[in-house]
């Protein structure tokens, strides 16, 4: 793996590994945390999946019956499998340092992973609680069981907009690759909506909130955010992007990055005539 940060865990898969396979395998599956994997995070700096039997979500907000779904219950629910690419946000930023060098881990483009996912879907755990969410609920926030490393940090909050079609598709996974989701990447239940960005997909979601406005967090109101107009690479910096200027980083914008097949072993040989595997990023 390439180390880009080990204090926050941050790792990238070499495209000589991730070509080998369809289906990425977790010891290779590239690694993203948002705060030190030490402290009260420790228990995240493993590809093992904790013991979590006690776990439950709370969901809260602009409901009349607000309340909680444990482990249990979402393992005795319907389940369902899908297929999808995990892509960190930053996926190619260091390709951008030519012009002007962009803050954060410097990814070339193995800050991707192909994934099978099993779980709940999330609009049938909200229905099945019976929360009798108000009219004024716009919002769905997930909040994950890691925590600032100082007591005045900002917790790491997204929010996505209830009405979003992409919800329609959105699990509660409890697997991933036909095993319990390893503790690095996102145990016991992740929020996996497929075809949006790594850091929208939530890890270890303890709490789920309705609310009438996206959550203050920065990471939701000002960084992992996309200008609404074009913008060269330094003109604008992470500070200045706010909720009237830009986006959330939600759905994949498309890139594509070609892998020779390998020829039995021996390193890559001659060009296009020998085809190419694509692999979307």
């Amino acid at each position: 793996m390439i180390v880009h940060n080990a204090k926050l865990g941050v790792m990238e898969t070499p495209l000589s590994l991730l070509r080998q396979h369809y289906i990425t395998p977790k010891e290779i599956m590239y690694q993203r945390m948002h705060f030190p994997v030490s402290g009260a995070n420790k228990w995240v700096d493993t590809i093992e999946a904790p013991d979590f039997a006690h776990w439950e979500i709370s969901v809260t907000g602009l409901v009349v019956r607000p309340g909680t779904v444990s482990l249990a219950e979402l393992r005795r629910m319907p389940q369902s499998k899908v297929t999808a690419v995990m892509q960190c946000a930053g996926n190619g930023r260091a390709y951008y340092a030519a012009k002007a060098k962009c803050p954060g881990g410097q990814w070339h483009h193995g800050g991707m992973a192909n994934v099978e996912w099993e779980g709940v879907n999330l609009r049938t755990v909200l229905d099945h609680m019976n929360l009798n969410i108000s009219r004024d609920a716009l919002w769905l926030s997930a909040n994950g069981k890691d925590v600032p490393p100082t007591a005045k940090g900002a917790d790491f909050v997204k929010s996505f907009r209830l009405a979003d079609p992409a919800l329609d598709h959105a699990m509660l996974a409890l697997k991933m690759n036909g095993e319990p989701i390893p503790a690095i990447h996102g145990a016991p239940v992740r929020l996996v909506i497929p075809g949006y960005y790594g850091n929208m997909n939530v890890k270890s979601v303890e709490q789920l909130m309705l609310t009438a406005e996206q959550s203050p967090s920065p990471f939701q109101s000002v960084a992992y955010r996309v200008p609404n107009k074009l913008v060269q690479p330094g003109e604008m910096r992470v500070s200045e992007f706010n909720t009237e200027n830009s986006e959330p980083t939600y759905s994949y914008r498309i890139m594509i990055r070609g892998l020779r097949p390998a020829d039995r072993g021996r390193p890559d040989q001659g060009g296009p005539h020998h085809g190419a595997r694509r692999s979307l990023e």
